[in-house]
């Protein structure tokens, strides 16, 4: 079964690299129906972020793979 952070991850991987919030929920929702809750995803947006401090703090053991760009509301996979 596929996880939500791998489900993100491979999103991002197949749009190369980059994409936003909203472009992530419709891809994720369209591909996994019912599958997960809005708050999981949204909570795994703030959690794979290298670049927030508090989810290292609030979600220590999940996989940090995405950089926030926050004046853009955008993602980018980081190498790794």
């Amino acid at each position: 079964m596929t996880t939500m952070a791998q489900a993100i991850q491979t999103y991002v991987q197949a749009a190369g690299r980059k994409g936003t919030a909203e472009q992530i929920k419709s891809h994720i929702n369209a591909k996994f129906p019912g599958q997960w809750k809005a708050g999981t995803l949204q909570a795994h947006l703030y959690a794979c972020v290298v670049n927030n401090p508090k989810a290292y703090t609030h979600h220590p053991s999940t996989k940090k793979f995405l950089y926030r760009h926050a004046e853009q509301f955008s993602f980018e996979q980081v190498a790794g």
